[in-house]
């Protein structure tokens, strides 16, 4: 409970690791999926869905990350409308079009950047043959996608049982709780709980990449390597600080 500002806010996370989760050959679905959230849901379309926000003054936003701030009064249906989007999304076949068109040409943008280059020259060199972390969404991929697949990669990426709800704000536990499960809790896990960490990778070789930036002023050197720890080793958290 925060009785600082007279607001209630609701953050919540579904685990996930597209770069695990996602089926071959269907990178950017999860790309193109979080944008699709955007679009309404089942029972309202998109324009209906805003003015229904807009009538309580609340700001919402649904994906693998969601999130809602609405006054005290509104609670209740500020978390009815999130869990519709977030549980209900419309998902759309036009806007699905669109949305494929538009990132199929802004990742086309994206892989000729330097800064992406030097990215996945890097990836390429930590990581061995076959390993996800190497997977790279690309303008083939996107356009070869179909809405069936982003459908598919919803039902199995989101689930309850992977997800994390956090309230904070002008109310009580015993009521916040009581909302979130009257609009969250039909929600049910389908199948056997996704992975959701990458592999254990080993460690790398020496290597050395160069990537020219005409536009830049100063050079960037960056020194990578592969550890072999995780986070559970008593020195991860150590060595990170």
């Amino acid at each position: 409970p925060e009785t600082i500002s007279d607001t209630v806010s609701v953050y919540g996370r579904v685990k996930n690791n597209p770069k695990v989760q996602m089926p071959a050959g269907q990178d950017g679905v999860d790309q193109t999926l979080d944008q699709l959230f955007s679009y309404g849901t089942k029972s309202l379309d998109r324009l209906a869905f805003q003015k229904a926000l807009d009538d309580i003054g609340a700001n919402e936003s649904a994906g693998a990350d969601f999130s809602l701030q609405v006054l005290p009064d509104q609670f209740e249906r500020g978390v009815q409308l999130l869990a519709d989007n977030e549980l209900s999304p419309a998902l759309p076949e036009d806007d699905f079009k669109i949305i494929q068109q538009q990132l199929a040409a802004s990742v086309a943008g994206e892989i000729k950047s330097p800064c992406h280059i030097a990215g996945h020259a890097l990836t390429l060199a930590l990581f061995p043959k076959g390993d996800p972390a190497r997977r790279e969404t690309t303008p083939e991929s996107v356009k070869s996608l179909t809405l069936d697949d982003v459908k598919q990669y919803y039902t199995s990426a989101f689930r309850p049982d992977l997800t994390t709800i956090v309230v904070i704000g002008k109310v009580t536990p015993e009521h916040a709780r009581e909302v979130v499960e009257k609009y969250f809790g039909n929600w049910k896990a389908e199948g056997s709980k996704p992975v959701t960490v990458l592999p254990q990778a080993p460690l790398n070789g020496p290597s050395a990449v160069y990537v020219p930036n005409a536009s830049q002023v100063q050079d960037k050197v960056i020194l990578a390597q592969t550890l072999g720890l995780n986070r559970f080793d008593p020195d991860y958290y150590a060595l990170e600080l």
